[in-house]
């Protein structure tokens, strides 16, 4: 899957995304979406795609993503 990240500074390919919590962070930016290009587990190849200030607000924008790609979108734009 083809993800642009919301800081308009990536574009990846990747082979899994999931959510972490971003320890240390600003209030707004407590949580992010994590995209890798590598195998599953490994966290050579992971970035940053976007930030959220709870984690409900990043689960639902993963939903949007899954949901955008069940249906058949080549690619996401954060």
């Amino acid at each position: 899957m083809l993800v642009f990240s919301r800081d308009r500074k990536r574009v990846m390919e990747c082979t899994t995304l999931g959510i972490s919590k971003n320890f240390g962070a600003k209030k707004e930016e407590k949580y992010a979406i994590i995209g890798t290009t590598g195998f599953s587990g490994s966290l050579e190849g992971s970035y940053t795609l976007a930030l959220f200030p709870d984690e409900k607000s990043a689960m639902d924008e993963l939903e949007k993503v899954y949901n955008a790609f069940a249906e058949g979108a080549a690619s996401y734009k954060f």
